[in-house]
């Protein structure tokens, strides 16, 4: 049984596991079988022919016909053998680790998944007007949409009445407002004084912030260069929403 094994090269154990009908021999095994008991490839392959060679041919793993194998031949053999056992080893272990990643990159992706559903559902698109909002002298204003954003909801107190405008001119730097900042309003929220607006002045749009002072309203800049608006009653003023946010692109 040793020797057929190290003629095969392969270990007892899988000999035997092949005996058993545990394990299905390879092209090679089936192969070296022919080779060391005689017998034709072909009838075992295919049940056709006859079933052993007219003449067994020499074997390179074992020694002449009928003679015992030297101890030179045993211990070359044993070591094709361990080798061959050392590799099978390897490539069924090295088999097992792959299926173990796997498996853990299939649950990454899926817990991934959940916390993109998570994240997505988490989020609110609100419009971006395509006109501009002055941070200096009041511009005139449109309605027409630019486009989409989303916003995580946890910034939006009101997302239905929540929009995205974009400030043009330097007249609020001081409140960290800059010419293409995008500006996120509030329509719904308390308008406080010194909180910062849009404010509408016969049509016309800015940002400024609001100063409530003795039931007087004044529209101030953040930038000493330009001077404060007063609002009074001949005037067609509206506030349009508060500043919660701004969003700045740096690159």
């Amino acid at each position: 049984m040793l020797l057929i094994a190290f003629s095969f090269g392969i270990s007892q154990s899988s000999l035997s596991e092949i005996e058993n009908g545990k394990f299905s021999p390879g092209s090679d095994i089936i192969l070296s079988l022919c080779r060391y008991f005689n017998i034709d490839s072909n009838w075992l392959l295919t049940g056709t022919g006859k079933m052993f060679l007219e003449k067994k041919p020499e074997s390179e793993n074992i020694s002449e016909a009928g003679d015992e194998p030297s101890a030179a031949d045993w211990q070359l053999q044993a070591e094709q053998a361990a080798k061959t056992a050392a590799s099978r080893s390897e490539s069924e272990a090295l088999a097992g680790d792959v299926a173990a990643l796997k498996k853990q990159v299939n649950e990454l992706f899926g817990l991934v998944r959940g916390r993109m559903d998570v994240l997505e559902d988490a989020m609110v698109e609100i419009p971006v007007f395509m006109h501009r909002v002055s941070a200096g002298p009041a511009v005139a204003s449109s309605s027409e949409i630019e486009e989409y954003i989303k916003l995580p909801t946890v910034l939006l107190k009101h997302p239905k009445r929540s929009y995205a405008v974009r400030a043009s001119g330097n007249s609020m730097v001081g409140a960290g407002i800059h010419s293409g900042d995008l500006l996120i309003v509030d329509q719904e929220a308390a308008i406080k004084h010194k909180c910062i607006v849009i404010a509408s002045i016969n049509g016309e749009q800015t940002v400024k912030r609001l100063l409530i002072e003795d039931g007087e309203l004044v529209l101030a800049p953040e930038n000493s260069h330009y001077q404060s608006t007063p609002i009074t009653k001949e005037m067609n003023f509206s506030i349009l929403g508060v500043v919660m946010h701004i969003i700045r692109t740096v690159y």
